[in-house]
């Protein structure tokens, strides 16, 4: 250890931005409302396997990004996928296969 002049410390970028996006989800209480339904229209979409192929169908097939609830970065990037499907999503929630379907039915749904 005496050979040892300087230690230097370098925090991680990453972990660094988990904390910052970690703060502003906690400070601002209509974000931390909207990825808590964001995170609940994932959920939704991701438990049904026809509910998914339905949502593929209607947005060129691609995917929403799956969210982890250990990582905050990861709302704001569903959140922003959402966002980018938002046109498709309506598209798919206003569509007659949907309408006609199970899961217009379900208390968890939009519609009733």
């Amino acid at each position: 250890m005496a050979k040892i002049q300087h230690l230097l410390w370098t925090p991680c970028a990453a972990h660094c931005i988990e904390l910052m996006l970690e703060d502003i989800r906690k400070n601002i209480p209509k974000l931390k409302i909207t990825l808590k339904k964001d995170m609940a229209i994932n959920a939704y979409i991701h438990n049904s396997v026809a509910l998914l192929n339905l949502m593929r169908q209607f947005a060129n097939q691609r995917n929403l990004h799956i969210p982890a609830m250990t990582r905050f970065a990861r709302s704001f990037i569903t959140l922003s996928s959402i966002q980018k499907q938002k046109i498709n999503l309506r598209k798919m929630v206003t569509s007659q296969e949907c309408s006609n379907s199970k899961w217009s039915k379900y208390a968890g749904s939009a519609r009733r």
